[in-house]
């Protein structure tokens, strides 16, 4: 019905934990009726959610970081793995297998290698992880990752009986087409990890960015369009200078440089609950140096579940799922609109220059983890 766009795992995963009977009704009733009624899944997902924090928290201590349960905090029980859990998206167990697989609990490479499997086969999106390792020529990782993730895909497609990859590249093509009429526009500005659906929105004059005037908008298209190929271009330049030194690498430093390069450059969709995947490789850093705490403080930033309405747009009657009364949400641009693709753009900024400084700078401070 919802023409997945991910691996057979997700579904599979789903299933498993689900109440069949609570999906009997159509959509949009189903829906509805399936969020009250689903209490497993429901438990199960509140279960990953919360034994994440001591994970996250057990990394970054065996990492030597200090204050890891601030920042364990930070990531665990931030904006975005908040947001990730009022969707009830799989991006909860997702990054749980995402941190076992680039922290440093695993010394198994069979087992890391399952848990990068179990993490591509969730959000494939998450292969731009990988660049690190093969512009640092890492061929067992790349093997042993490979041959678990296709592993994982085939048991799952066996069981699923569908999600074949020419299926999921025709709803991939219907999903693009889907979203390229303007109508999902303030859907993807919601909470957007970048500049994208803004200049979109300017583009087709959305009322709040009319104010501007004409070579307002013009100014902001333009002004987003140079930060963005910028941040573009300098981790093109990383990449084809770890190609040439790979022993320079940082893992982990690049793999955060990698996968805020989708999110702040690529992505035009709400795509707010993925930045945890960045914010743990962030959460990484020391505090050293100057450009590192101001990578760290964004990340904190992004992290507050709090923002505020600047120009309202609309206001809908609607029942609230929790209460079941009628309530009235007012609907807005808002500061962190505004604010939260910024904050990515100078953490890609920010790793960008850490990454060159790696493979440029006089000492050598590769990381093969």
């Amino acid at each position: 019905m919802w023409k997945e766009i991910y691996p057979p795992l997700s579904p599979v995963f789903v299933r498993l934990f689900s109440l069949g009977g609570c999906y009997t009704q159509s959509w949009p009733a189903g829906w509805v009726s399936g969020r009250a009624c689903d209490w497993p899944l429901s438990v199960v997902l509140s279960a990953f959610f919360l034994a994440n924090a001591p994970l996250v928290w057990l990394a970054y201590r065996r990492a030597g970081l200090p204050n890891a349960a601030a920042r364990a905090a930070a990531v665990s029980l931030g904006l975005p793995m908040l947001y990730a859990l009022d969707r009830g998206n799989l991006v909860i167990p997702c990054f749980t297998v995402f941190v076992l697989a680039e922290g440093v609990l695993l010394s198994s490479p069979i087992a890391r290698g399952l848990a990068t499997g179990l993490a591509l086969n969730f959000k494939p999106y998450l292969l731009i992880v990988a660049l690190p390792r093969f512009a640092g020529r890492r061929s067992a990782w790349i093997l042993g990752c490979g041959a678990a993730g296709l592993a994982i895909y085939l048991v799952t497609l066996i069981l699923e009986g569908a999600g074949t990859p020419i299926q999921l590249l025709r709803n991939v093509v219907f999903y693009g087409h889907s979203r390229s009429d303007g109508s999902q526009y303030w859907a993807s500005f919601y909470y957007a990890s970048s500049f994208w659906p803004l200049a979109h929105m300017a583009a087709a004059g959305f009322s709040f960015t009319r104010s501007f005037g004409p070579v307002g908008v013009a100014i902001l298209r333009a002004s987003i369009e140079v930060a963005i190929r910028t941040a573009q271009f300098g981790a093109a330049a990383c990449f084809l200078i770890a190609c040439a030194r790979p022993n320079r690498i940082h893992i982990p430093r690049f793999s955060a440089l990698a996968a805020g390069l989708a999110l702040t450059t690529i992505t035009t969709g709400s795509a707010g609950y993925a930045e945890v995947f960045v914010l743990f490789l962030v959460f990484m850093e020391p505090w050293r140096g100057r450009v590192r705490p101001l990578i760290l403080i964004a990340a904190y930033l992004l992290c507050i579940p709090f923002d505020f309405a600047l120009w309202p747009v609309s206001s809908e009657p609607t029942r609230a799922f929790l209460s079941g009364r009628i309530v009235e949400p007012q609907f807005g641009v808002a500061i962190g609109q505004l604010t939260r693709p910024f904050l990515m753009l100078l953490i890609q900024f920010g790793l960008t220059a850490l990454n060159l400084q790696d493979m440029l700078g006089h000492a050598p401070q590769a990381k093969t983890v």
